[in-house]
């Protein structure tokens, strides 16, 4: 390559960057790396040299794994990016290779999705290089190694709904690699909690039968089987059942219903309980005269006992009176025993109309306090 005022034999660059025969205008190590640089093969995206990417760095939580870094910036020119990582199997059965990621690979972003391809709970190296065109820079690798087993655990989000008298949790879903433990307790019973293990989380789950009126109390945290690690317990969600007011439903209708069929039916019953005593006592056909006979004389030998039993066992014996219906005056005393039996508006007030009663032809021959002729 020439240069004004030089001739091709006064300055050449060689292997080791050794200088020519006079120098006598510039120092001869200025004018050795300017042509160096002036004979490097041109790049697609300016005659710089790509730098490799830095602040390499990883972000995990609830297993997801993605690798940043800063970007390498050339004025006028899309920079792409490709990601490898190396696992235990690599730097020791497999020659120390590195495996490229297909999803990062030639990508324009600062960011890379790694978690399908740290699988194992092991130590990874991973880096990055940028790319212009057929330029590529220098491999920038994270410091250090990344175990997933580093990954931050966050609580679940969770919701608690009180469906009657139902506890049901709704869990968000956060992939196949979780748990989940639910704690649940009656407000005031936090000595008796329960405990209830999910490993798939599709809808709500109905966790207890909570007693009317009471506060129920959820909370929850995560746990990865392939890690052996639980997160911190989520905020405690309580809830309230509803009140017993089914019960005061069901005895208000039940008791209105009552009053009801016992106001319509009470006047019903009346009116025929009216009719059965009446039929009872005052029955509108006659009774044979051998029933009335013996209810006569029932009547009568009662009156007979008061007179004479019942005076006798006083201590000042009064004399006995004897009976003041003889025998031979039946007829009287029937007559007599239905004219009383009539004026208490009892038993049989038509029989005293009949004219085959007993005594119905003659007239009462007893008066209060005289014997009969």
């Amino acid at each position: 390559m020439r240069f004004p005022g030089w001739e091709p034999g006064d300055l050449r660059c060689v292997t080791g960057c050794e200088c020519g025969k006079s120098l006598s205008k510039m120092p001869p190590k200025l004018i050795c790396l300017f042509l160096c640089a002036l004979s490097a093969p041109k790049l697609s995206g300016g005659d710089v040299l790509l730098p490799a990417p830095q602040s390499i760095s990883i972000l995990s939580t609830n297993m997801k794994h993605f690798l940043t870094w800063s970007p390498v910036i050339v004025q006028g020119a899309t920079v792409r990016y490709s990601v490898e990582f190396q696992g235990e199997y690599e730097r020791e059965y497999a020659n120390g290779s590195w495996i490229p990621i297909s999803e990062c690979s030639l990508t324009t972003a600062t960011v890379c999705n790694i978690t399908e391809d740290i699988s194992a709970t092991v130590a990874y190296r991973l880096r990055v290089r940028a790319e212009l065109g057929a330029t590529r820079s220098r491999w920038g690798t994270m410091k250090g190694f990344f175990n997933r087993v580093t990954t931050s655990l966050t609580p679940p989000l969770l919701r608690v709904l009180a469906d009657g008298y139902h506890l049901l949790v709704e869990l968000a879903d956060m992939g196949p690699a979780f748990q989940f433990r639910v704690l649940y307790w009656k407000k005031g019973h936090e000595s008796r909690v329960q405990q209830k293990v999910m490993k798939e989380v599709n809808s709500m789950v109905h966790l207890d039968t909570m007693e009317a009126g009471a506060e129920y109390c959820v909370k929850a945290q995560t746990h990865v089987e392939a890690i052996n690690r639980s997160s911190s317990f989520s905020p405690t969600h309580c809830v309230r059942a509803q009140r017993d007011t089914s019960v005061w439903l069901v005895t208000a209708l039940t008791s209105s219903a009552g009053f009801a069929v016992a106001a319509l039916t009470l006047p019903f019953l009346t009116w025929k309980i009216s009719k059965i005593f009446q039929y009872s006592c005052c029955p509108v056909a006659v009774l044979p005269d051998t029933l009335v006979t013996f209810f006569t004389v029932l009547c009568w030998v009662l009156v007979c006992w008061v007179f004479t039993g019942a005076w006798g066992r006083q201590k000042k014996q009064i004399p006995r009176k004897p009976c003041p219906f003889p025998r031979e005056e039946l007829s009287c005393r029937d007559q007599a025993a239905l004219n009383w039996l009539h004026s208490c508006h009892c038993l049989w007030p038509r029989a005293l109309n009949r004219e085959d009663a007993p005594g119905a032809s003659g007239e009462m021959a007893w008066e209060a306090g005289t014997d009969p002729a």
